[in-house]
């Protein structure tokens, strides 16, 4: 997540709440519950047409799958050694952002 100042901390916030949802609805079809300027937001952009009632159970299975693949490969000391220094970042931010949508759908 970026860094802000203590005024926008809120408003970077639901940024991120929106952004997180509007990823898994495109992907799958789940609407997740994000209330406040989160939702004012993701309504804004998104603007969803279906009912929110998509597999949640296969998209968790899904991000799971790939929490998991990407703990395999950073748990990899070759690939760590081998691979540009980029890549292993954007692994990094790929596995947080899997984590956090996995949140979002909750349990």
């Amino acid at each position: 997540m970026a860094e802000a100042t203590p005024d926008y901390q809120a408003e970077l916030n639901a940024l991120d709440s929106a952004q997180t949802a509007a990823r898994i609805y495109r992907r799958s079809g789940v609407r997740i519950n994000v209330m406040g300027d989160s939702r004012r937001i993701f309504e804004a952009v998104v603007r969803p047409t279906a009912n929110g009632q998509g597999d949640v159970d296969a998209e968790r299975a899904r991000i799971q799958k790939e929490i998991e693949r990407g703990e395999k490969m950073l748990a990899n000391e070759k690939f760590i050694a081998n691979a540009a220094p980029e890549v292993v970042e954007g692994e990094r931010l790929k596995l947080e952002q899997f984590k956090a949508e996995l949140d979002a759908l909750g349990d």
